[in-house]
């Protein structure tokens, strides 16, 4: 069963600090932002996720059962 990947929220991309040094031509280092493919659902925006155990998989987006 396909779900959307809760890393990305389905975009497909997730945003990473790069800390970029000081030097000669830079006084200072910053940190800058970047948009990568994400991690857990490779750039599909979905991930498999198994079905719910108590209901069979018919439960409402990140319902939980107690």
């Amino acid at each position: 069963m396909m779900s959307k990947c809760r890393e990305c929220d389905g975009e497909g991309k997730v945003g990473i600090e790069i800390f970029v040094p000081q030097n000669f031509d830079r006084d200072v280092g910053y940190i800058d932002h970047m948009m990568v493919e994400c991690p857990e659902c490779g750039g599909s925006g979905e991930e498999e996720v198994e079905p719910c155990h108590y209901c069979g998989g018919n439960c409402p987006n990140d319902h939980e059962h107690m």
